[in-house]
């Protein structure tokens, strides 16, 4: 290791040290250490008790009391990153022991855990050198440069990789330097100064390049040498070294050869850089097992390595091996990574590779199915004489890339209407030859059933086994009659309830198989989605469930299920006809209570699917006819929740079904055809969207979901302006958990190609929403926090305008994306809350403040003012937060009961409505106060003036 003078650090040792000192307050630490223990043992606990507890502020402060003492802190900071592992070697408490530092606790003094924790801050601070908020970007930049030099020099100090994003974001775009740097590694040395640090023109140290080039030793890459070789990439991709230096370089150091360039389509060479492209080729034909291996070029480094080749040559050295080992039936590890075929040479023409192809038998050939490659597929059903089966293929092929256990819908699911017709023309030899060479076991049972192929031993083996896939394909076998789908629903409802009897894992799995099996029955059976289904199937059995809703006696208590919103469930009279609050003691392992529980528990489940179904109906504007209405009607669960919602007849009558007709604010209209549920975007059109949400209001409505009191959202100047790209919501950080979840539960697909996190909504008319990402990685959770970018609509495909997105589209798109925002966004932004979030809210205490307290009330944009006994308030529609007038901020903790008092227009999803209503309601009386937390803030401040002030938290 070459030894540099490090006088400057050492000279500044103790500007580092005192800044520690000062950041972390480490006297303070050893003070609230408990004694008595010896001063070493002390120590060594002030140092660990710091070990996960170095945050973003300690930093800051390290930095700022750096720069109080010493101007020149970039400086300090790059060498104190290169030689931490030096700093602390200058104390006796630290040791080198084959290649690794150690400490020795035994030695700790206040020095040696300044040193410690100073090396620990260093190291912190490049682990969070992508929050470029955090750090000064030159020194670590200047830092990543070093560390290259280093390495490619054979220097292995304790360097610390940065994280891949600041590499993408700061170092790699900074193209003079590190065209310098790279030129200097391809040309053998590298200049130094004194200190160690890497200088650009020539110096008093010069150091050879000695790039290990060690496969046994390098099969791992780590991060360094991953990135000198995306150097040498960029070094050919920018053109800055002559052709010839750059072939020289990858044939004396075949490990830092930039393999990844042969994912490059060969238009993109520069003709002067086509012998390079030749000798990398070379290079991987020669040595396949190690080059592959050292190919992943993802940041952080995949367990899993993917190989991209824009050429079908290492289709034929596969090929050439299968042909030299006849007895092998599958594609060698060396060779298969070598098989993600991306694009052809300008000479690999379809015709060209599958007269190729036909050159090799059949089994060769068939062997290659196993790379499940888009663009050598087809090529290969060409060669083996299966080209009629194109469409087919294609279909599986889409199929298997988008479908997996964990994608929704998950694997197993089919859309039965578009492959049935694929399936009936194949013929009997085809149908065995995909059986054996191209579908999985899986895949061909569910294809064999949609045509009733072992209908028989799929039946027995999902009833008698409970055999997941069977489970699955039950629900794709042919219907003859709607008995036959009714009998097949209630065989799969049977399966899941059967599924209690195992334990959460298996029980969960033969769920999902059921929950598969179910809407793969309502696809074969022509509805829409699961909840039609369940629609139509359930409310079919109306009739039958109509005795659980009249009182029966169970012993000595009356029961029956009562529909009131959330507040369902079964009702519970004793003999004196006292309503209970719970179920009785003496009737609880009772057989009738047990079946009354078991129907109650089935309602349970369907509510929310129904509601599911009702709020799709609304955003497809679908229409249902009178006999669907009527037999929803005819089901009790379905009944209670048509008539809290408001419908559109086809002759434009609007209103709340009631005994075939609606009824609204201005009177009753008998029905006219069929039904859709009313949007309120056509209310805030027409101007009767306040009229509508004071009705609902005085007929003390409950809707199940947000209609009336939806938050309604439309296109803003900037972004008719835009025309077809939103800002809207750009520039947020979210947390990819949290909107991965949100996505799937609001039906946004993802795509499904690294580097692509764009996630799409379909709407009718084929018209989609699109919202972005700024993404670099592999999949979306790939890392915790993502950031924003902009939102687009199209319609097969084409870029819409803003003004030609159906408003109802518009609003539920930006709606959802609200939502995922206020929930998904991360750094401390709690109360986000959209204008329209607020408008929602603004407009229901408007409705409710006659019932509220009147006068007492004042509305004004953001903020309801209140006027109470003991002061007057503001609380802020955003937040929830309260301040005592003129400006006192009030910490309450909502009272639930207060809620008790006033119901609500809908159901609660969001719980800041009923918070703000509930401190609404306890400040109007609040001479009525007990709790003296909230009455000592109240006192502390006159009215009019203020006294005190008393923060607190709110929560």
């Amino acid at each position: 290791m070459s030894k540099f003078s490090l006088d400057f650090l050492f000279t500044h040792q103790a500007v580092l040290l005192n800044a520690t000192a000062q950041a972390l307050d480490i006297d303070a630490a050893l003070a609230r250490v408990k004694l008595p223990q010896s001063e070493f043992r002390q120590w060594a606990d002030v140092c660990e008790s710091y070990l996960d507890g170095i945050m973003d502020e300690h930093f800051s402060l390290w930095q700022a009391a750096m720069r109080a003492q010493c101007g020149e802190s970039d400086r300090l900071l790059t060498l104190a990153a290169l030689n931490a592992d030096a700093l602390m070697l200058q104390h006796r408490a630290f040791q080198m022991e084959n290649g690794y530092l150690k400490s020795n606790e035994t030695l700790y003094d206040r020095e040696a855990v300044l040193l410690q924790l100073t090396a620990w801050l260093i190291r912190y601070a490049l682990s969070k050198s992508e929050e470029l908020d955090l750090l000064e970007a030159k020194w670590c930049r200047d830092y990543a440069r070093h560390t290259l030099a280093y390495v490619a020099c054979g220097i292995r100090r304790g360097l610390i990789p940065l994280g891949a994003a600041f590499w993408e974001e700061n170092v790699w775009p900074e193209y003079a330097q590190l065209a310098v740097l790279t030129q200097k590694i391809v040309a053998g040395q590298l200049h130094f100064n004194e200190e160690g640090l890497w200088q650009e023109q020539a110096s008093s140290r010069v150091l050879p390049v000695e790039l290990k080039d060690d496969f046994d030793c390098l099969s791992y890459m780590p991060p360094m040498l991953r990135r000198i070789r995306c150097c040498i990439a960029h070094a050919a991709r920018e053109q800055w070294q002559a052709c010839d230096d750059l072939q020289r370089f990858c044939l004396n150091y075949p490990a830092f050869a930039p393999m990844e360039l042969l994912a490059q389509p060969f238009a993109d060479w520069a003709s002067a850089y086509l012998p390079l492209r030749e000798a990398l080729f070379a290079l991987l034909q020669s040595k396949p097992n190690n080059l592959v291996v050292m190919f992943d070029f993802s940041e952080p480094q995949d367990e899993e390595l993917y190989f991209k080749l824009a050429s079908a040559r290492a289709l034929f050295w596969a090929a050439d091996d299968l042909l030299a080992n006849p007895e092998q039936n599958y594609l060698s590890s060396k060779l298969s990574q070598c098989l993600h075929t991306t694009a052809f040479d300008p000479d690999e023409t379809a015709d060209v590779l599958v007269t190729r192809l036909q050159k090799y038998s059949p089994k060769i050939v068939q062997i290659f199915l196993q790379s499940r490659n888009a663009l050598i597929e087809p090529l290969l059903f060409k060669a083996l004489g299966k080209a009629q089966l194109e469409p087919l293929r294609h279909w599986c092929f889409s199929y298997l890339a988008t479908h997996d256990a964990d994608s929704e819908p998950a694997f197993g699911t089919i859309d039965i209407h578009t492959v049935r017709p694929l399936l009936s023309e194949l013929s009997l030899d085809d149908w065995a030859w995909l059986k054996e060479h191209y579908w999985s076991a899986d895949l061909a049972k569910f294809l064999g059933a949609i045509v009733g192929e072992g209908a028989a031993a799929l039946e027995k083996s999902a009833i008698n086994k409970h055999a997941h896939v069977p489970m699955m394909a039950l629900g794709l076998l042919p219907l003859k009659n709607e008995d036959e789908c009714q009998a097949r629903y209630i065989q799969l409802k049977d399966l899941y309830q059967l599924a209690n009897q195992y334990g959460a894992q298996q029980q969960g799995n033969q769920r999902a198989a059921v929950q598969s099996g179910l809407i793969n029955l309502a696809n074969n059976a022509g509805f829409n989605s699961l909840g039609e289904l369940e629609w139509q199937m359930e409310a079919s059995q109306g009739e039958a469930l109509q005795p659980w809703f009249v009182a029966q006696k169970i012993g000595d208590y009356s029961v029956w299920i009562e529909l009131n919103g959330s507040d369902s469930g079964p009702v519970f009279l004793n003999s004196k006809g006292k309503r209970l609050a719970s179920v009785p003691a003496g009737i609880k392992k009772d057989p009738a209570w047990l079946e009354f529980k078991d129907v109650w528990e089935m309602l349970k489940a369907q509510r929310p699917r129904f509601i599911q179904v009702l709020e799709a109906y609304l955003l497809e504007q679908r229409w249902l006819s009178a006999a669907q209405i009527e037999l929803g009607i005819g089901h009790p669960l379905l009944c209670a929740l048509i008539k809290q919602l408001v419908w559109v007849d086809e002759a434009g009558h609007c209103g709340v079904y009631r005994a075939g007709g609606l009824a609204g604010p201005t009177g009753a209209e008998i029905i006219e055809g069929g039904l859709r549920l009313a949007h309120p975007i056509e209310w805030l059109a027409n101007g009767s969207l306040a009229q509508w949400q004071e009705w609902a209001v005085l007929i003390k409505m409950q809707q199940p979901f947000k209609q009336i009191f939806r938050e309604l959202y439309v296109p803003t100047p900037a972004e008719i302006e835009a025309v077809t790209e939103s800002q809207r919501y750009a520039g947020r950080w979210v947390s990819t958990r949290i909107a991965q979840g949100i996505f799937k539960s609001r039906n946004w697909r993802p795509s499904r190609w690294a580097e692509e996190a764009v996630h799409t909504k379909r709407f009718a008319g084929d018209i989609s929403a699109h919202f972005d990402f700024d993404f670099k990685y592999h999949y979306f959770t790939e890392v915790d926090t993502l950031q924003t970018s902009v939102v687009t609509f199209t319609q097969n495909g084409a870029h819409l305008a803003f003004t030609a997105v159906s408003p109802l589209i518009f609003s539920e798109a930006m709606r959802d994306l609200d939502l995922l925002i206020a929930r998904a966004m991360s750094g401390g932004n709690e109360h986000y809350c959209s204008g329209e979030t607020v408008a929602a809210r603004r407009a229901l205490i408007q409705v409710l403040q006659p019932a509220l307290g009147g006068e007492r009330i004042r509305i004004e944009d953001r903020q309801v003012y209140l006027q109470g006994h003991l002061n007057n308030y503001r609380i802020n529609l955003a937040s929830a937060h309260i301040h005592i007038e003129p400006g006192a901020y009030l910490c309450i903790i909502p009272a639930g009961q207060s809620l008790a008092k006033l119901q609500l227009p809908f159901e609660e999803s969001d719980h800041r409505p009923s918070e703000i209503i509930s401190k609404i309601v306890l400040l109007l009386a609040d001479d009525k106060i007990k709790d003296e937390s909230i009455l000592q803030q109240i006192k502390g401040v006159e009215r009019g003036g203020l006294v005190g002030n008393n923060p607190g938290v709110n929560r």
